[in-house]
């Protein structure tokens, strides 16, 4: 029998430690001393106190420890190394992204303020993920809304109604937590009736309004990382505040805007009372 300080020598866990994987049952000492609470080892528990100390000291949990006594610790230490790498990997695409998030929002911005006329619409509404879950996603949403608008603008021209200009879209709460609606809009030459092309087109009108915007080259919206703000849009709420105006809720809207000769831009912006 070995006292719980030879141990501690022997194995490099400290008498603390040992003490610690006496109570949760990890490397419970061969004997207790019933009267002065001395423990005793089994020359036999040697061994395992190495393993234990080796794999703790590698972030092994305590858990996958007890199952490497009792069976293959290079195999418990090689599926834990797997995990570390994994996570690390993780890691690395987070830092990445906050990388570039951070190197977007140094990026200068011009926002212009604006009274703009009515404008009457007619659109059509997708609902999708609010967090797709790859670009796999974000691809095919982006089929079924390129689908969608083609269809609307083919039906206004048929009507005589439009398109009048580039079309916009914007996003609203969806049917479920989870999901948002994505509202596909063309501007129309005048307004429509409610109901016009059927159930699945809505048809309204934007009022006078005074509008907070935007430009950027539509090349530089890639650049963001996917699920993050763009700053562009967080410099138009920045310009709110200093303005000390209010934006009106879901009237954040997204439009490609192609001057003659220039390269397409994405235009930013808002309502604002």
């Amino acid at each position: 029998m070995v006292s719980i300080g030879e141990v501690s020598s022997m194995t490099g866990l400290s008498v603390k430690a040992l003490r610690h994987y006496d109570d949760t049952g990890l490397l419970r000492p061969a004997e207790v001393d019933p009267v002065s609470r001395y423990r005793r080892y089994g020359v036999d528990q040697v061994r395992p106190g190495v393993v234990v100390r080796a794999l703790r000291d590698a972030g092994v949990p305590l858990r996958e420890v007890a199952q490497a006594l009792e069976g293959d610790p290079a195999d418990v230490l090689a599926r834990h190394r797997d995990r570390v790498l994994r996570e690390r990997e993780r890691e690395d695409r987070a830092h990445d992204t906050a990388r570039r998030v951070l190197a977007t929002l140094t990026a200068p911005v011009d926002v212009v303020e604006r009274t703009v006329p009515a404008l009457p619409y007619a659109g059509r509404v997708l609902v999708v993920d609010a967090d797709p879950d790859d670009a796999a996603d974000v691809r095919e949403t982006d089929a079924e809304a390129n689908a969608l608008l083609g269809d609307l603008a083919a039906a206004l021209q048929e009507e005589g109604a439009g398109p009048v200009g580039p079309f916009w879209t914007t996003m609203r709460p969806g049917p479920r937590p989870e999901q948002v609606e994505l509202v596909l809009c063309w501007p129309t030459v005048r307004p429509l009736p409610r109901g016009w092309g059927g159930d699945d087109v809505e048809t309204g009108e934007l009022p006078a309004r005074r509008e907070l915007a935007v430009r950027l080259p539509a090349a530089d919206v890639d650049d963001v990382p996917p699920g993050v703000v763009h700053p562009a849009a967080l410099a138009l709420f920045d310009a709110a505040a200093a303005r000390d105006v209010e934006p009106l809720e879901g009237s954040l809207r997204q439009t490609v805007v192609v001057a003659d000769g220039d390269v397409p831009r994405v235009e930013l912006s808002m309502t604002v009372a």
